[in-house]
């Protein structure tokens, strides 16, 4: 998992829905502002929607995902587009039945393996965007 420190805290996740600065692609959608000077790490947190799946197991079995997912790619120390950021992903609210739809007959492993990719292709599409501003 990663440490306190990098996770975002309440009060940063509401100041990034009101700042509104979002990003959406796919299954999942960003929220993010630019991270203050004196932190030199990217601070990023999750939330799955109760709408995904009501029985906790199933939202953390893609929560996990998403913070493999991050580890393994380093997302925390590595700059994305020339900056650090608060990044707060959530799920695009528009796209939960196909995404219930498609993991209908997955076990644990192949949802967290496709949830991995879907969101590797939204952070690439993501850095594309910041490096188009």
């Amino acid at each position: 998992m990663i440490e306190k420190k990098f996770k975002l805290k309440t009060r940063d996740v509401l100041f990034l829905s009101r700042k509104r600065q979002f990003f959406s692609k796919w299954y999942f959608g960003i929220f993010y502002y630019k991270q203050y000077t004196n932190l030199n790490y990217n601070q990023i947190s999750v939330h799955i929607s109760i709408k995904y799946n009501k029985k906790a197991v199933y939202r953390n079995i893609l929560k996990r995902a998403v913070f493999d997912f991050i580890s393994e790619n380093s997302l925390i120390e590595n700059k994305i587009s020339w900056s650090f950021y608060k990044i707060f992903i959530i799920l695009n609210k528009n796209k939960i039945d196909e995404l219930k739809k498609n993991f209908e007959n997955f076990d644990k492993k192949a949802i967290s393996n496709y949830t991995k990719e879907e969101l590797r292709k939204s952070f690439i599409s993501f850095q594309d965007y910041l490096w188009k501003q």
